[in-house]
């Protein structure tokens, strides 16, 4: 029996290994693809400020400081205070608050962009704007009135969750509007009024905003799991974190041969 017994543990020592092993390659894969999609957001960021600068319109502005802000300047202080032994203690709660409320000022300009670019006219863009800004507002108050910011509990803390909430409806609300948008655009393409690679734009943010809508959402369902992701949620994240840089920057920036191909339509 001990030769048997023998052999069963060397299996499931060699099942383990192998899983950990496809673990690890997985989560490396995950961080590759965050990086890659906060490399995209900051280099396009940078690039539609400079655009702005010189051409003074919101489209531009809004896209760019929420790529920056929603992106870098956001994510890094988080990951970096949620890590443990990268920064003090001490320094966590104050790294965690930069970085929601980079990521607060992120989605507030996403908000302003989809207001201004889909429903200048009329209220209900101004309505919807204002109140988005107000629930990020009490969001942040709320968790600093609780005495939060722990990294250790703020995933658990209503506040936290009331302006996930805000932030992940501005990808939403955006998502929305430039898929509705593609669609009127087709209509003018199919009757001549408008150009094929123009109306192309807006399906391709809508994919971009989808893309990240779907990490905010495995976002929630990864805080509500109790210890390891499981590898297919990491993998789902890293798929679309990867998915997201890339349109972002053939949305704003697309390469020759992908105007060449609408262009000819």
């Amino acid at each position: 029996m001990e030769p048997v017994r023998a052999v069963e543990g060397g299996r499931r020592g060699n099942r383990d290994r192998l899983a950990q092993n496809r673990s690890i390659d997985v989560q490396a894969l995950s961080l590759t693809a965050l990086a890659f999609f906060l490399l995209s957001s900051t280099v396009v960021g940078i690039r539609l400020l400079c655009l702005a600068r010189r051409t003074r319109q919101t489209p531009e502005l809004a896209i760019g400081l929420a790529f920056l802000l929603g992106g870098v300047l956001g994510y890094v202080p988080i990951v970096l205070a949620s890590a443990e032994g990268l920064v003090a203690p001490a320094a966590a709660p104050a790294m965690l608050v930069l970085g929601i409320l980079s990521l607060d000022l992120g989605a507030a300009c996403l908000w302003w962009f989809s207001w201004r670019v889909f429903r200048s006219a009329g209220h209900l863009g101004r309505v919807v704007f204002a109140a988005a800004l107000a629930t990020l507002a009490v969001s942040l108050v709320g968790e600093a009135a609780s005495g939060g910011f722990d990294r250790a509990t703020l995933s658990h803390s209503a506040w936290y969750w009331l302006g996930f909430g805000a932030r992940t409806s501005a990808f939403a609300w955006c998502f929305v509007e430039s898929f509705l948008y593609f669609g009127r655009m087709q209509r003018r393409v199919r009757v001549g009024l408008a150009r094929e690679v123009d109306a192309h734009v807006f399906f391709l943010w809508s994919l971009t905003t989808a893309a990240v809508l779907s990490m905010f959402l495995l976002r929630a369902i990864a805080a509500g799991s109790q210890g390891t992701l499981p590898p297919l949620v990491v993998l789902a994240q890293a798929v679309l974190g990867l998915m997201a840089g890339a349109l972002i920057w053939i949305t704003f920036f697309p390469p020759r041969w992908y105007l060449r191909r609408y262009e000819s339509t």
